[in-house]
């Protein structure tokens, strides 16, 4: 299982094919984890979907596993991955827990932003320069993907559950 990233290139220097390869590479560490913004609120279940809350808890539980290179993200209690709905890649699609089906929707690079900081973006593996990002900051905010472009609202970080 994977749960922290290490060193890593930025997204500027790495593209997509290039930055998932690296990435996989650079999350090493078992999990759970906690999975939280740049706003330092936390990536959480409410039933399947994905939502931000102001502080951790169970159904804020995260593990990884290696897949094809990439990483899929599977929800600690309910073994579901985070996912696009109707594994969709346009912009504004909203992510969600998903059954595993091997779909590529389902996988995910985690691209650092390198200079030092702790924070990566997720990028989708089919939709083609998608981030998972939020569309506000409150708790409660749905998740989706949008054009990558390392804006705070694409900001994560991973943050082992103690």
């Amino acid at each position: 299982m994977i749960a922290a990233i290490l060193a890593g290139t930025s997204m500027a220097a790495a593209g997509p094919s290039a930055a998932h390869a690296a990435s996989s590479q650079r999350l090493l560490l078992d999990g759970p984890f906690y999975l939280i913004n740049a706003n330092g609120k936390y990536l959480g279940a409410d039933g399947t979907w994905l939502r931000l809350y102001g502080s951790g808890g169970g159904n804020r539980y995260f593990n990884t596993v290696p897949d094809r290179g990439y990483v899929t993200f599977e929800h600690n209690d309910s073994k579901k991955n985070i996912g696009t709905v109707y594994n969709g890649t346009s912009s504004g699609t909203r992510v969600f827990l998903a059954n595993p089906s091997g779909s590529g929707t389902q996988d995910w690079s985690a691209v650092p932003f390198g200079g030092g900081t702790e924070f990566f973006a997720l990028q989708n593996l089919s939709a083609i320069g998608k981030c998972m990002g939020i569309s506000g900051g409150s708790s409660g905010t749905d998740i989706a993907i949008f054009p990558c472009d390392r804006a705070p609202n694409q900001q994560w970080r991973l943050q082992r559950v103690r």
